[in-house]
């Protein structure tokens, strides 16, 4: 018993970011759904740019930030960069009822179990990060900056899109 409660004491004053993913390190493997109960794997996308963006449906920044995802993703889909909207709602209902005020052109995964956004770890929603083409994060933007943000993913995946394959 004081075992179990000094583990429970040491894992409290361990900070929060010591179980986030940073950059430099392999982006965790994942197999989610997607909207249509289709299984998507992260390592299908190797020797591609990977964006993946943590939201829920209850995050504002979320609902500014899907348009410009929407635009992005657009502009980039037909040159080996793929975007991933990763959801944590409980229930697949929220989703596709923020879908239907949101329209999201790139692929929707659901996590509800939040399996992924923990092995993830974002301190914020929405989070972004990107893989380069070997399954590396290169990047990570925690929250949504409406005005710099959209400039940065564009400057960012250019980046990562002129490294090899």
């Amino acid at each position: 018993m004081k075992l179990r409660l000094f583990l429970i004491l040491i894992l409290l004053l361990i900070p929060a970011t010591a179980f986030s993913i940073s950059i430099g390190e392999t982006a965790p493997d994942f197999v989610l759904k997607d909207m249509e109960g289709k299984e998507v794997l992260l390592k299908d996308y190797k020797g591609k740019v990977v964006f993946i963006n943590f939201w829920a449906t209850w995050c504002s920044p979320c609902k500014k930030e899907f348009p410009e995802l929407n635009k992005f993703y657009e502009t980039y889909k037909d040159n080996d960069l793929v975007v991933l909207a990763v959801n944590s709602d409980l229930k697949k209902g929220s989703v596709e009822d923020f879908l239907t005020k949101y329209p999201a052109k790139m692929t929707v995964l659901l996590d509800p179990g939040a399996k992924i956004v923990g092995s993830y770890g974002p301190r914020a929603m929405p989070t972004s990060y990107i893989i380069d083409r070997k399954g590396v994060v290169r990047f990570i933007h925690f929250g949504f900056d409406e005005k710099n943000d959209p400039i940065k993913w564009v400057k960012e995946v250019k980046e990562l899109l002129k490294e090899e394959k």
